[in-house]
């Protein structure tokens, strides 16, 4: 009700101001009969202050259109046109003279790259090796919903009409350009193994080095857990894995110690950098690592396993198959060391 109540106040307001203007803009006396609070007010339709807004456009380093769809981490060259970065100074605002227009100072420009979907936006780096109408622009998430902007201002000098000293005005240019930022990111999804009555591990890939182009991209592999080695305080990372669809772990740095007698509980951890496909998840035991794996303990995706139950091979594998909404998938294999 609060929020109805400051919409209808607000709505009133401008209601008033719009009435005010028009009041004010006419010629005629039975709208001061109506509102004789007006009286000898003078309202102006076209403020007396200069402030020139000059049009701009954005396009590619190539001078083709903005590509609407770009990727993640992959740098581009925008250029923006706009005769605020020419040598002569605008001449009319808003269809008025400006009497003896000049710059007094050079551009000040300002890009950034908005994703309006988690209200957020990023500034550009300033590159000195650019010109001043050109910038590498990075995305560094993906969003259905972006736009890459530019701002610019400049200060200029013209005499008043009037009394002919000299001001000083801010002339503007500002476009924006709405694109999709796709995501190239695969998932950093791992699993927490945890014995019934004994010990737990986890294995789980980070991004490194983050935002990294070309693909393909790395991963770091944080292990850590009692199941590894027997050491309960062990915890290692795991560098220079390939992130993507044959991530293997190394049996000597990550390899879980179990008896073929355990009872085991498998939860999935980490995410994606967007959107994660919870329905494409699967994981479980396989007989070895690399490939599409296939479970060989009963149905995938069970939270509880008991390795007594089934017959298994000398080198098993835990495996997690994880894609994001994108269609980029990660598949992680964990080795397996039986002891009886």
């Amino acid at each position: 009700m609060m929020n109805i109540r400051r919409v209808l106040y607000i709505n009133l307001i401008a209601f008033s101001l719009c009435s005010a203007v028009s009041v004010c803009a006419s010629d005629g006396t039975e709208d001061l009969d109506k509102h004789p609070w007006l009286k000898g007010v003078s309202i102006e339709m076209v403020p007396s202050h200069i402030t020139p807004t000059i049009p701009m456009q954005l396009f590619s380093s190539n001078g083709e259109p903005l590509p609407k769809v770009i990727n993640e981490d992959e740098t581009i060259v925008v250029n923006s046109d706009s005769e605020i970065y020419f040598n002569e100074p605008p001449t009319k605002d808003k269809g008025i003279e400006i009497p003896n227009p000049a710059w007094t100072q050079n551009a000040i420009v300002k890009w950034r790259v908005n994703d309006w979907g988690q209200r957020k936006a990023n500034t550009c780096d300033f590159r000195p090796d650019l010109p001043s109408n050109q910038m590498e622009v990075k995305p560094l998430s993906p969003t259905d919903s972006g736009a890459i902007e530019c701002f610019v201002s400049r200060k200029m000098s013209y005499d008043d009409p009037q009394t002919g000293k000299k001001k000083f005005c801010y002339a503007n240019s500002s476009r924006g350009i709405n694109v999709k930022i796709k995501d190239i990111t695969p998932p950093t999804c791992g699993l927490q193994i945890t014995v019934k009555d004994g010990g737990s591990s986890t294995v789980l890939p980070v991004e490194n080095p983050p935002n990294e182009f070309p693909l393909p991209k790395h991963a770091d592999l944080m292990v850590q857990g009692g199941l590894i080695n027997g050491d309960s305080e062990y915890n290692e990372v795991i560098s220079g894995l390939q992130l993507g669809e044959d991530m293997i772990a190394p049996i000597d740095q990550a390899g879980i110690t179990l008896s073929r007698k355990s009872i085991v509980n498998l939860a999935v951890v980490g995410d994606d950098n967007y959107k994660l496909n919870n329905e494409k998840i699967r994981f479980g035991v396989t007989n070895a690592a690399g490939g599409d794996p296939v479970s060989i303990c009963g149905d995938e995706n069970k939270s509880e396993i008991d390795l007594s139950q089934f017959i298994l091979p000398d080198a098993p594998c835990f495996y997690l198959v994880a894609e994001d909404m994108a269609g980029n998938k990660e598949v992680l294999f964990i080795p397996i060391k039986l002891i009886d």
